[in-house]
């Protein structure tokens, strides 16, 4: 049977020895990045409109801590109140750092000319969509419960500036999502020739890099969502102002080390450390679970505080489960594809990438 064979064409680019760090998408010969940076200019214009809006809600809901606080007759009240706005704030801040990373991988995609990345973000732009309006029922539920407390009930009114932020985000976000289709087809026309120009066109290789391309984007999303949902456990659960800080950061190291693990593993075809990465994301599957089970299943202050953020608590909850059941899927299936001629490929684009010109032909059936 005939060797089949993938070649890595040049980029068109001389070495000079030093590697330029770029933060913009750089064009090529065979690659432009005009609808690259039209998608770039938008997406940062968009994200900076929305976390001023998200600011300008954060921002009132600390007046309206700072009047309740003022009219507390009791420590008790003192810290009811204190608790109930650590997870108001919560809520707004887990949202503050999901618009920071809408930004992150339309940009990382961009950068990578990772068309697989760029098509994920519509799914992504449709979850912020509805958190957007979750944030309007859950600001009126809150308020509406506090008017009564409050020595200024206008405060639970909001500004005209506060009521506008609120509905200018769905409204933005909203106007965007078709927006963004358009510029998905027209990115993806701009970097189909760098899966071509990696491949050399060969079927069986591009199903090789597609694979390895999902499992890289699920480990993205995986450790934003891990985060989220465990900002929104800690702050429904019974835990101090320093735990509620130290243990996201905690698990969010510990959910880069196990994404590393899996990045390392599928890249340098290791089966050890790959099964490091399946293990722990075993591990983190059964603990959203238990946190699950515990909201529900007993009544405490966990299961009582759940009714405050109980659709993000639960958004987050479904989709880290999801993204970690595909992933141990994806795990499997990039350790199947170890030996078929991937590691050799990104090798040469790495080499490629890093400024060397040449061509070369890499035997898959070797």
């Amino acid at each position: 049977m005939a060797s089949r064979t993938a070649t890595a064409f040049s980029v068109g680019r001389q070495s000079s020895g030093k590697r330029s760090i770029a933060v913009l998408p750089q064009a090529t010969e065979d690659i432009t990045v005009k609808w690259a940076l039209r998608t770039l200019t938008i997406i940062t214009a968009l994200s900076i409109i929305c976390i001023g809006c998200q600011a300008w809600i954060m921002a009132n809901q600390v007046a309206v801590r700072r009047d309740l606080t003022a009219g507390a007759d009791s420590d008790s009240d003192l810290d009811s109140i204190r608790t109930n706005f650590n997870i108001e704030i919560t809520f707004h801040s887990v949202f503050l750092a999901a618009v920071g990373f809408w930004w992150f991988i339309t940009w990382n995609g961009l950068m990578r000319q990772n068309t697989i990345q760029i098509i994920s973000v519509n799914f992504y732009n449709v979850g912020l969509f509805i958190y957007s309006i979750t944030q309007i029922f859950q600001l009126r539920n809150d308020l509406e419960q506090i008017r009564p407390l409050l020595a200024d009930p206008n405060l639970a009114n909001g500004k005209p500036l506060f009521l506008a932020a609120q509905i200018l985000l769905p409204v933005m976000i909203g106007i965007f999502i078709p927006i963004y289709i358009y510029l998905t087809i027209r990115l993806s026309a701009e970097f189909g020739w760098r899966i071509y120009r990696i491949s050399g066109g060969d079927i069986a290789v591009e199903r090789l890099l597609l694979d390895y391309h999902i499992f890289l984007l699920l480990m993205k999303y995986g450790i934003v969502f891990m985060v989220g949902f465990t900002v929104l456990d800690l702050a429904l659960a019974s835990v101090s102002f320093n735990g509620l800080i130290l243990i996201p950061v905690l698990g969010g190291l510990l959910g880069i080390a196990i994404s590393s693990a899996g990045f390392l593993g599928v890249r340098r075809e290791n089966a050890i450390i790959l099964s490091i990465f399946i293990a722990g994301s075993v591990i983190e599957f059964a603990y959203i679970t238990f946190r699950v089970y515990l909201a529900y299943a007993r009544s405490t202050d966990f299961a009582n505080n759940i009714q405050r953020a109980e659709l993000p608590f639960l958004m987050f909850a479904e989709v880290s489960l999801v993204i970690l059941a595909v992933s141990i899927l994806y795990g499997v299936v990039c350790y199947r594809n170890f030996g078929m001629g991937l590691k050799e490929v990104l090798d040469a684009e790495r080499k490629l990438r890093s400024g060397e010109q040449e061509t070369r032909e890499i035997d898959l059936d070797a």
